[in-house]
């Protein structure tokens, strides 16, 4: 009865183990019924759908996908590259800073075993820089011939006095105010102005010659623009070009005629042109001489006219000779500059 009972135990057992091992192996075609019920080629109605090939967009989406995993693996790689550079080269700048640290200490330490006499320097007091001087106060005078129609004068007293700025490098602009002064001699009204009439006056039983001399005295203004050729030079060269109005008067002295005029003024515009060079002796003080020639342009106010008097035929004729002349003037001068 004992012996019965076990036998039927093990073979419920074999029997439990059989089923078990069935079921957990698969059916072909169960497998295969279930692939074609779950798969995506069937529709919901049950039909079957061809599977769609991949078109020329999509691989090409593919490849570029392709791409850019490798482009982002190689910048990826890019980027530990220069990660390890920079780490090598911070530690080897550390290292190298380290090792400075160490022999500064240890120069130190050689330094206190055996302690040196230190002489101290003293402090190098650098020269204020000097600012560049652009403005220039020149006073000039020299030797002024005037040529006219008749006759060939020279100017007694003559100078120039003029103030000057830096527009450039090359280039400066002025402005001029002058005096002139000159002597027209009795002879010269004779000889070149028909003013020998033989005028003889009678005062108190005595005689009168003709006029001595006429005295004729000039004021000008103006302005210039000067080029140098050359400012880095000791000796610099340049050209000058300018306008100026003149102001001048002319009075006989002695008259033998008082009853009529003896004064006489005119005012005329003139140009000039000059050629010259300055030589700097020093950095505040510099000289300078000059070639420069002068043309009247046009007068100013309406001419004088002869009245027929002796006096106002001398004065009308120089006043003539004054205008249309051409002065040359070769003139030295000297220039504080500030």
């Amino acid at each position: 009865m004992k012996t019965t009972m076990i036998n039927s135990a093990v073979l419920a057992a074999l029997l439990l183990s059989g089923a078990a091992s069935y079921g957990q192996q698969d059916d072909p075609l169960l497998s295969e019924t279930d692939q074609v019920v779950h798969t995506d080629e069937i529709n919901i109605d049950g039909f079957y759908k061809k599977k769609k090939k991949p078109s020329q967009a999509d691989k090409i989406q593919k490849l570029r996908r392709q791409l850019e995993e490798k482009h982002e693996q190689m910048m990826r790689k890019n980027v530990e590259d220069m990660r390890l550079q920079e780490e090598k080269r911070i530690a080897n700048k550390i290292q190298k800073a380290l090792e400075g640290q160490l022999k500064a200490m240890d120069e130190i330490n050689n330094q206190q075993a055996a302690p040196a006499r230190v002489q101290a320097v003293a402090p190098v007091i650098a020269e204020p820089v000097m600012p560049e001087l652009s403005n220039k106060l020149t006073v000039e005078t020299g030797y002024k011939s005037i040529t006219g129609e008749q006759k060939e004068w020279t100017a007694g007293i003559n100078f120039q006095a003029s103030v000057e700025t830096v527009m450039s490098e090359r280039v400066s602009i002025g402005i001029s105010a002058g005096f002139m002064n000159l002597t027209i001699q009795g002879n010269e009204l004779s000889n070149y102005n028909n003013y020998g009439y033989g005028y003889y006056g009678y005062n108190n039983g005595s005689s009168y010659s003709q006029n001595d001399e006429i005295s004729y005295n000039e004021f000008n203004f103006g302005g210039y623009g000067k080029f140098y050729f050359s400012r880095s030079a000791k000796i610099k060269p340049y050209l000058s070009l300018g306008t100026g109005i003149h102001f001048g008067s002319f009075e006989i002295q002695n008259p033998v005629d008082t009853f009529n005029e003896t004064k006489q003024s005119l005012k005329y515009v003139s140009g000039s042109a000059s050629l010259g060079a300055e030589v700097n002796f020093a950095k505040e003080f510099s000289a300078q001489v000059g070639l420069s020639y002068e043309k009247n342009v046009f007068r100013l106010g309406e001419e004088a006219q002869y009245n027929g008097s002796n006096n106002q035929k001398a004065l009308v004729d120089q006043a003539k000779n004054i205008e249309n002349a051409d002065t040359f003037t070769l003139g030295v001068g000297l220039s504080y500059l500030f």
